[in-house]
């Protein structure tokens, strides 16, 4: 038996996990009001490890009350949140946050709830900038008055769609909140809030009604990046796609925003705006179903603004459908785990000879799919490394697909969208080397020695080997 377990530990093993083990980076139970109106009370959680897809169950229960948390939008710097909310105000006391992965691992965290409603708002008369202000500027400076008694504030700034936050500090006293660079799009709309809490510990919040701001500057209406693209949507339809982007005019400022087709058919793009890339684009969309397809012409791109200026644009497209890709190779696999951007790979598309025909670009969003956080470059390359960390937060899941265009731009296609989660990196199963011969000599003389006392302990007990 003696020697039997010294050989099993001379070779174990260490063994890891495909992802790590689930951790808590933040959770909160908080009262919300908006505008001074109660809204209901928020359960808020971050965590890292497993992905939404390997989260078998995520619940915060406590006092007679149980929610299920579910993964909702990303926050810019530190990616997805769990989510769950009451109408009304829950009772005070303990609440414990429990999530268990497909392993079977569970983690608690414990957070109390105390509720006091006569947080005060923040005056929006105060409020800088002004709603529907044209800031001209990615990295404003928002700002407003303190309220009276001992609180801490904060801001949050969403787009303009509420699909994601952009720009969240962390409460503390300050009033007045310089955008770093690098975080909101050019010629854009954000909604931001000027917010209240009791404590650091955020039990209680107070939030203003949203302002609205536009990153860019008020000026003739132009249209840029405006094309029309066709792509397969759904198992059988056609999506049919103009898009443009309308700068130096916020949407409340458009009188119209528009493509006129050869149909004829007038698509409206000025409240239709497509996902967040560097800037944002309007759109339009019409379906063709099965036996149908757009029609080849000229679409003409109209646009005014609220001062009558006017600018137009035409876009030319023809029909030519790519076809499928050759096999779904795509590397890596669906729901994969990583500390770092892998390269990412694919084949091609049928019939693509590897001459520039089609070209790829590989998207990273949120997990969500609304915020973009990489286009690659259009190449005809089938791999892509992205460099470094490229600005993705650690510890939250993503989704990415491969989009294929020809080279008259009207023609499109992009496969589905995959999972992937960036986490600090876990030590990777290694099985221990095989002993050298000196390591092997040390390994008998523990075993010798073992034996020798054993016996020496059996022979004066009056025992024999």
């Amino acid at each position: 038996m003696l020697v039997l377990a010294a050989f099993l530990f001379c070779f174990s093993t260490t063994q890891g996990h495909a992802y790590p083990a689930p951790t808590f980076q933040k959770a909160l139970v908080f009262s919300t009001h908006s505008a001074g109106v109660l809204t209901g009370t928020g359960f808020f959680a971050r965590i890292s490890g497993p992905s939404p897809e390997d989260v078998a169950s995520f619940d915060v229960s406590g006092n007679g009350i149980t929610k299920t948390m579910n993964s909702s939008m990303s926050i810019k710097n530190r990616g997805l949140f769990y989510w769950a909310s009451d109408p009304g105000v829950v009772p005070n006391g303990d609440y414990v946050f429990t999530l268990t992965d497909t392993q079977g691992r569970s983690v608690s965290i414990t957070k109390n709830f105390s509720y006091n409603g006569a947080v005060p708002q923040v005056d929006s008369t105060t409020m800088v900038p002004s709603n529907l202000a044209y800031v001209g500027t990615t990295t404003p400076t928002l700002s407003f008055s303190p309220v009276a008694g001992n609180y801490v504030y904060s801001i949050q700034i969403r787009d303009g769609g509420n699909t994601a936050i952009w720009y969240s500090p962390d409460p503390n006293t300050a009033t007045s909140y310089t955008v770093p660079a690098g975080i909101l799009l050019p010629n854009t709309v954000y909604r931001w809030y000027a917010r209240v809490w009791d404590t650091t510990a955020q039990k209680n919040l107070q939030s203003t009604d949203p302002f609205y701001f536009y990153t860019g500057t008020k000026a003739a209406p132009e249209i840029n990046g405006n094309n029309v693209l066709s792509f397969p949507y759904g198992p059988t339809d056609l999506l049919l796609f103009p898009r443009g982007r309308g700068l130096n005019v916020a949407p409340w400022d458009i009188s119209y925003f528009r493509c006129v087709t050869p149909f004829p058919t007038t698509l409206d793009l000025a409240r239709q705006r497509y996902q967040f890339n560097d800037p944002l684009y309007n759109s339009g969309a019409m379906v063709f179903p099965p036996g149908t397809q757009p029609m080849d012409g000229t679409y003409t791109f109209e646009i005014e603004d609220d001062l009558g200026r006017k600018a137009s644009t035409t876009s030319s497209y023809t029909y030519a459908p790519i076809p499928d890709f050759i096999a779904d190779t795509r590397l890596p696999a669906d729901n994969a785990y990583f500390g770092t951007p892998p390269t990412f790979s694919w084949s091609r598309v049928q019939g693509d000879p590897g001459d520039g025909s089609y070209r790829y670009s590989i998207r990273i969003t949120d997990y969500s799919t609304n915020m973009r956080w990489i286009d690659s470059p259009w190449s005809s390359d089938t791999t892509f490394t992205p460099s470094g960390t490229s600005g993705l937060p650690v510890g939250t899941s993503y989704k990415w697909r491969v989009n294929v265009i020809d080279p008259s731009g009207n023609n499109y296609r992009l496969s589905d969208y995959r999972t992937i989660t960036f986490n600090e990196p876990e030590p990777t199963p290694v099985v221990t080397s095989v002993p050298t011969l000196s390591e092997w000599g040390m390994i008998i003389l523990s075993i010798l020695l073992a034996i020798s006392a054993f016996v020496i302990i059996r022979r004066r007990s009056g025992s024999v080997f």
